[in-house]
């Protein structure tokens, strides 16, 4: 099994240069410009229907195109193991690691007894694989991960971890903060600290701890040397340093309703660009992943308005990260979505709503758009259980004269009643999906993920055109930053069922152990203890309780003897 994963790798590899070649992209040659920097954004759940509305309401208010539309180099295949539609843990593992594996798996090779026909697995089945991010800092870059889910969410997650089940968010924040990433910025601080904790904000916000196994994340990350910042007056004063900024105890609020719910939050394009500011001073270049992760949302939803404000605040990061990397000239940018969410399409025929397609004026399409100050999923979070005359108010002030000229009573008692019955949270879904259907040019086929090929855009030297799989961009990453993933691999996972005196400690469940002799190797940890000293490992040790196997680093082999 490991010698096809390793060839199966290679042959990756392989693929990507011939792509590379026959379509234009020259081999690195004397003069060219050598890339120092990766820098991976990712709008979750982005497709084509959300870039074609975010385009109309952005030249309709600046006149300007999207950053992104410069950009597109092609396609990216986007299937897993298991389905031809992917989940977004698997669809991370892809482009993180280079191997597809299967639903809700982080970072480690799938099942097989589910596998899709035709395909053959890279990797072995639960066994940790090496991410693009893990390499870098292998090569002595700095590394980073953004975004606006908990940091703990599937994408930054498979960059960073490696579990069977992304719902592992306790385990998936301890190898994170063990993992020595030199800056994360996102949500999620609940999973830094114990249950029986609360964490004051600088803000004054009181943060409930969510780890049952005791420990406090921050203390090792202060014991480190890290700074950590909860708002965004402290972010912006950061000017170097390892960092961490968790901005939320969960997922940090949409980007349109930051102002009226959490004013403390940064914006993502805030956040890349301090993230670009601390890792360009390293002499040794820098590996960044920046993911807009609520345009995902906002489609499982089929909310409009809070799928076309995110998907304009990825783009504002995206303009971020152009002027740095053109700046730059030694960095390439590579940007995809995971996969589709909603199929949001422009134009429907499921109510009398809008005119005839070929009448569809831009006012038409935008209008319910284009004045929000606010999601629907905000809005109705305010409302409550409200009348239909309190609804109409709120909508009119929220979203736009475009909703006071045009819910009608059927429409108004329609989301009361959804609200009387269901309230906000419960009913957000249905209501916005009415709303979309009956009020707008725009319509929806799923509340899920859709498995169509996504766009690929790229800037800098070598930058990939052509269809590739979601793998692929694995290994043009790591090929553009020099790292080679199969040492990578063999560096930071040998299998300690090969090593001598072996035995897994799992008297505490949540905290199991590597024991071997005098030595002890906590899970999720880049520690050896031994008579009474800590040395750190170049990796974190990794416990795969459904094979119950434990992974190490090979720098730990020689204390082991």
């Amino acid at each position: 099994m490991r010698r096809k994963t390793q060839s199966a790798t290679f042959l990756v590899a392989l693929t990507v240069a011939a792509v590379l070649v026959f379509s234009g992209i020259p081999a690195a040659a004397s003069g060219e410009a050598v890339v120092q920097n990766v820098i991976i954004m990712i709008p979750d759940g982005a497709s084509q229907g959300i870039l074609t509305l975010a385009r109309w309401v952005k030249q309709t208010k600046t006149g300007a195109p999207l950053h992104l539309d410069r950009l597109r180099t092609g396609a990216v295949k986007t299937h897993m193991t298991n389905s031809v539609i992917t989940g977004s843990a698997a669809a991370a593992t892809a482009f993180a690691t280079g191997h597809k594996t299967t639903a809700r798996f982080i970072a480690v090779g799938p099942r097989t007894e589910d596998l899709l026909t035709g395909l053959t697995p890279t990797a072995a089945a639960y066994e940790p694989v090496a991410t693009v991010l893990e390499g870098a800092r292998l090569a002595g870059k700095s590394t980073g991960l953004v975004a606006t889910s908990r940091i703990t969410h599937a994408t930054p997650a498979a960059f960073a971890s490696h579990v069977h089940d992304r719902g592992m968010e306790s385990e998936i924040m301890e190898q994170m903060v063990y993992q020595n990433i030199d800056v994360v910025f996102g949500g999620g601080a609940a999973y830094l600290f114990p249950e029986d904790m609360r964490f004051t904000t600088a803000f004054g916000e009181h943060w409930k701890g969510r780890r049952t196994d005791g420990e406090n994340l921050l203390h090792v990350l202060q014991s480190r040397g890290y700074r950590f910042v909860d708002n965004r007056e402290h972010l912006n004063a950061l000017s170097a340093g390892r960092v961490w900024g968790l901005f939320a105890e969960s997922h940090m609020d949409p980007d349109i309703d930051r102002d009226d719910f959490h004013p403390t939050q940064p914006s993502l394009a805030e956040m890349a660009e301090k993230a670009l500011e601390i890792l360009s001073q390293s002499e040794k270049g820098f590996f960044l992943m920046v993911e807009g992760s609520q345009v995902d949302w906002a489609g499982h939803a089929n909310d409009p308005v809070y799928m076309s404000t995110e998907m304009l605040a990825f783009d504002e990061a995206v303009g971020v990260v152009m002027r740095f990397a053109e700046a730059d000239g030694r960095t390439l940018v590579l940007i995809f979505p995971d996969h589709g969410t909603g199929a949001l399409s422009i134009g429907h025929q499921q109510s009398d709503f809008p005119p005839k397609y070929t009448a569809t004026s831009v006012e038409d399409l935008i209008a319910p758009v284009r004045d929000a100050d606010m999601t629907i999923q905000g809005l109705l979070s305010k409302l409550g259980a409200a009348d239909p005359g309190g609804i109409q108010t709120a909508f009119a002030d929220h979203l736009g004269s475009w909703w006071a000229k045009h819910m009608n009573a059927e429409h108004l008692y329609f989301v009361a009643d959804v609200l009387q019955k269901k309230g906000s949270r419960n009913g957000y879904w249905e209501i916005a999906a009415y709303l979309s259907r009956n009020l707008t040019a725009l319509g929806w086929t799923t509340h899920g993920h859709t498995g169509e090929d996504v766009p690929l855009w790229a800037y800098g030297p070598r930058r990939p055109v052509g269809t590739f799989d979601n793998t692929e961009l694995a290994a043009i990453a790591a090929e553009a930053l020099g790292i080679d993933l199969q040492a990578a691999q063999r560096s930071l996972f040998v299998d300690a069922a090969t090593l001598a005196g072996a035995a897994a400690d799992r008297s505490d469940p949540e905290n199991p152990v590597l024991r071997i002799g005098a030595c002890r190797l906590p899970a999720g940890k880049n520690l050896l203890r031994k008579n009474g000293r800590e040395i750190p490992l170049s990796g974190v040790v990794v416990y795969a309780p459904k094979i119950q196997k434990f992974f190490v680093s090979e720098d730990a082999l020689p204390h082991l003897r």
